[in-house]
Parts: C-alpha cells; structure tokens; sequence
C-alpha cells in the first residue's frame, strides 16, 4: 500500500535534474583504450572522461545542428579552453525561450 507522502509530483525539469545519471550516463570519470590520430597514424590510447559530459556536449550540439537542419540558421561556433575544461556551442538560429 503507498502512502501519499512517499510520492513526489515533479516537474519534468525537477525530474531531470534529480535523475541526470538516468538521461546523461555516470558523472563518474571512465578510462578506456580509444583508438585516436596523431600525424595521420592510429594509435591506441588510454583515455580518461565523464560520459554524463560527453553525453551533454553531444546533445548540446545536435540542438544547434536541428537549427540549422530547420533552416533557423546557418552557423555554428564550437570552442574548447582545456585550460579551464569549457566549452562553447554557438549558432545564430533561433535560441532559447525564457518563460517566467
């Protein structure tokens, strides 16, 4: 038998922010072998991420490709400053609503 008190109405943001692992993968750091490129030539090296970040990057990129996969815009401007472990995700197409 459930008790009223035991469940919990959320919004979807609430439901996404307390569930994140759920939608975005471990936010534990993961180290695997990954073929990569140097000059050209495969290498194999062992690389170290965060798969909920890597998952949020993609994400965030694919919401600037559907703009311009739309017709909303026509550029998009990625940076990344390893110094400060930032990125950045541009476009010029329609941004994002901002209800209050």
């Amino acid at each position: 038998m459930l008790i009223d008190d035991e469940i919990r109405k959320l919004t979807d943001y609430q439901h996404s922010r307390s569930k994140n692992e759920m939608y975005f993968g471990s936010r534990s750091p993961h180290t695997q072998d990954i073929m990569v490129y140097e000059d050209g030539i495969p290498v194999l090296k062992k690389l170290t991420w965060v798969p909920a970040i890597a998952t949020a990057v993609r994400e965030i990129i694919d919401n600037a490709l559907d703009e311009i996969a739309h017709g909303y815009g026509n550029r998009i401007d990625i940076t990344h400053n390893p110094e400060k472990k930032t990125f950045s995700v541009q476009d010029n197409g329609r941004g994002i609503p901002i209800t209050r």
